[in-house]
């Protein structure tokens, strides 16, 4: 690319995704015919009208059985599916329905759901930022039940090389594991399907010697993580950190993240190829991510939200669902 088409980027794309170099399959992209991007008066924002979508998209347009199943049956070893969605707005819901198919049909796979949100909520008024709590508290329980784990995140430059990264180790044609080996080695102290990725992006500056922080994050008490998995790219590294820590899986790859032109200017080093570090872990640090939902739910007056279609017994038996599930990440002796 030419200098000032990288500049133009900077001031004119509002995704990562809106730049993308991706050849699709003319079934890939599938529009949901019920709706228009930035109608006012029939928005797309809240769950239940996202599920309501789901239903009537595939009468219209029968989009699982035309197109998803489609490059399902084309696949010669099928580990599981990737899925994600907002879940702020109305595709949580929709997503809901998805699974739902999902589940449906291929009941043994596994399914990694990563719900992306907005956490610069600033310029949105008050009852905006409730309802995107009730999207978000919707989404958690309902998602994290159809789907084998489930993992909130933010921006998307940086999620697109958190996933690219931490996906590689199920994703390489001699794969030492699969999606399914990689999930059950979150869950397998207890059923805990809500886990958290996070990402070191650019890992080291060049010259620098990663092994000091590697040993730092392998030296985690076990009862704030119940297991997790490291992904390092082009790191030397001369020692097993699982040694240190036999909660944690490592996967050291050689290959370092190449970096479009396009790629945001947002890293303090601008080479074409970074090394990159992501850990996926699943453990009491979510119990404050849920003890936060829960202290919003009881701050917000369910009758507002009538578009929601849920009642206020509907809305407390979600309380109780994200009390349950915030249960299951209390530290506990016994884990010890």
């Amino acid at each position: 690319m030419n200098t000032d088409a990288v500049e133009e980027l900077e001031s004119s794309v509002n995704n990562w995704s809106d730049f993308n170099r991706i050849n699709f399959h003319p079934r890939s992209i599938n529009p949901i015919v019920t709706h228009q991007a930035e109608d006012e008066v029939n928005r797309f924002d809240n769950y239940t009208i996202g599920k309501e979508a789901y239903t009537e998209n595939e009468k219209e347009a029968e989009i699982f059985d035309n197109s998803l199943r489609l490059f399902a049956e084309e696949c010669d070893s099928l580990q599981g599916f990737h899925i994600l969605t907002d879940v702020d707005d109305a595709f949580g819901g929709f997503t809901e329905g998805l699974l739902h198919d999902l589940r449906d049909e291929f009941g043994k796979l596994s399914i990694l759901t990563y719900g992306l949100s907005d956490s610069f909520a600033y310029y949105r008024n008050e009852r905006m930022k409730q309802k995107i709590e009730l999207n978000r508290a919707l989404s958690i329980t309902h998602l994290s039940e159809l789907s084998s784990e489930y993992s909130r995140y933010h921006t998307s430059a940086i999620i697109a090389a958190a996933i690219e990264t931490n996906s590689l180790p199920y994703r390489l044609k001699k794969n030492p594991i699969t999606l399914a080996d990689s999930i059950s080695r979150l869950s397998y102290v207890r059923n805990t399907r809500l886990a958290t990725l996070s990402v070191s992006l650019p890992f080291m500056k060049e010259n620098t010697n990663s092994l000091p922080l590697l040993s730092h994050v392998a030296k985690i008490e076990k009862e704030d993580v119940y297991s997790q998995t490291i992904v390092t790219r082009g790191l030397q590294i001369n020692t097993d950190i699982e040694s240190i820590n036999p909660l944690q899986s490592t996967f050291n790859l050689e290959t370092l993240l190449p970096l479009p032109d396009s790629y945001p200017h947002i890293l303090t080093l601008h080479e074409n190829k970074v090394p990159v570090m992501t850990q996926f872990e699943s453990g009491a640090q979510n119990k404050a991510n849920l003890e936060h939902q829960i202290k919003t739910m009881e701050t917000i007056d369910f009758q507002d939200f009538y578009e929601f279609k849920q009642t206020r017994e509907d809305f407390l038996e979600i309380k109780e669902a994200l009390i349950t599930l915030s249960d299951t990440y209390n530290k506990d002796d016994a884990l010890e």
